[in-house]
């Protein structure tokens, strides 16, 4: 009785379910780093973008005379919104508002540059990025 050879159903069917969790496990775990690198990704193509928007503007020599495509002028910010661009593959939407601090005669002293960069057709930033720079001759 004692000289059973082979493998009865039973131990097959356990060995068969143990090598499944493994395996699932596995899967899961290659699936959120998936989706962990293309959040990163497309973090750091958002990240690019507001970057290379902000030096640009950075590069812009004061005053600017007035712009006539500013989605939203009032006495002292100019914003605008740009849409579909593509970075990498990815399409994002941008909004910049450069913002001016005053001093009492009215005179722009510093600039404050903000960069939104959004999914493409989302409403919630993937990035902001804001800086201040001085206007030049004070």
């Amino acid at each position: 009785m004692g000289n059973n050879k082979g493998l009865t159903l039973i131990e097959v069917l356990i060995a068969t379910a143990i090598l499944a969790v493994g395996l699932t496990s596995v899967l899961v775990v290659l699936n959120k780093s998936m989706n962990t690198m293309a959040v990163a990704r497309q973090s750091a193509a958002a990240l690019n973008l507001a970057r290379e928007e902000i030096e640009l503007i950075k590069n812009i020599k004061y005053p600017y005379p007035d712009d006539p495509s500013d989605d939203n002028a009032n006495n002292n910010t100019l914003s605008r919104t740009l849409s579909d661009i593509d970075r990498s593959g990815m399409k994002f939407d941008l909004t910049r508002t450069v913002t001016d601090t005053l001093d009492n005669a009215g005179n722009a002293i510093k600039k404050q540059i903000q960069v939104d960069i959004y999914p493409a057709g989302g409403t919630n930033p993937i990035i902001t990025l804001r800086t201040f720079i001085v206007v030049d001759g004070i």
